[in-house]
């Protein structure tokens, strides 16, 4: 296998464990939120293309359990999307 080809599938595979964080985040499901988070693969700063973290999925969802939980593992709290929101 080419490294193009290594480096593209590993890269799908880190776009796939952000999506699934956020997916979770959106429901806030806080267990989830944490298994995700401890193969240390993704960070709490990791953002989708929109630029939105797990902090800004779950604050819009309302799900200030989770919220309070992130801002326990130091996730940023001024972090910006692509539309400067916090």
């Amino acid at each position: 296998m080419s490294a193009l080809i290594h480096e593209q599938i590993k890269e799908r595979l880190l776009e796939d464990k952000i999506s699934h964080i956020l997916t979770v985040s959106a429901a806030g499901d806080i267990n989830a939120v944490r298994a995700a988070l401890e193969d240390g693969e993704i960070q709490l700063s990791c953002k989708d293309a929109m630029g939105r973290t797990p902090m800004h999925v779950a604050a819009s969802e309302g799900h200030t359990k989770l919220v309070e939980f992130l801002l326990e593992q130091k996730a940023d709290p001024a972090a910006k999307d692509k539309y400067h929101n916090t």
